[in-house]
């Protein structure tokens, strides 16, 4: 069956295959997106989570970006995930990162916000395009006054910094129209459907 990333990446993190397992990642990314180019799909950007152990590594990087480049799809098919933690580890150089990715197309989102020690200042000298507020904000929103207003309150100034805003794990029927009503723009979840296989994924493409 499948296995939850929460479980196997720390594992490969601690273990030093994290980078390896991550150019397998990327492969096979591209690879699906010229695919899905040549079957007639409509491709929207693939998010690609990177861990703090690759963003440290400016030599892994750059094997990353000839991975796609060789590949010849648009950079822009290509998001980048980056955790609200492992941007603040080293905001420089989180930031020169970052940079270089906007330089070559990719867009980025903050991954997680919320759960770490980043403040909204910082989000002003990231370029990020996408704010991923994490899922435990989305759970409590729906009990109490206060976890909407808290919502509300990223999301707005989500907005206000030309950021669009991604809420994580939505599940229920009263969280996405909660969602809707503060003007959250991308809903991500089981809601919809849970992680799948590629070939699942198509199917649903196929037989739309």
């Amino acid at each position: 069956g499948l296995i939850s990333p929460a479980e196997f990446i720390p594992v490969l993190e601690n273990s030093q295959l994290i980078k390896k397992v991550g150019l397998i990642v990327i492969n096979k990314v591209v690879k699906s997106i010229k695919n899905w180019l040549n079957s007639g799909f409509k491709v929207v950007p693939i998010s690609i989570n990177l861990s703090a152990r690759q963003l440290e590594d400016s030599n892994h990087l750059q094997s990353i970006y000839q991975i796609i480049e060789t590949a010849g799809i648009d950079n822009n098919l290509i998001n980048f995930e980056i955790t609200e933690s492992s941007a603040m580890d080293d905001v420089n150089h989180s930031l020169k990162v970052m940079n270089k990715m906007k330089e070559k197309g990719f867009s980025i989102s903050i991954d997680d916000f919320g759960t770490g020690y980043s403040s909204f200042s910082y989000l002003q000298k990231f370029p990020i395009d996408y704010l991923k507020i994490d899922i435990s904000f989305i759970r409590n929103m729906t009990l109490s006054d206060d976890g909407r207003n808290i919502v509300e309150s990223i999301i707005n100034i989500a907005h206000l910094l030309k950021l669009k805003t991604i809420a994580e794990g939505v599940e229920k029927e009263i969280e996405l129209e909660s969602l809707n009503q503060l003007n959250n723009d991308i809903i991500q979840g089981y809601y919809f459907n849970p992680p799948m296989p590629e070939v699942e994924l198509e199917k649903i493409y196929s037989d739309k």
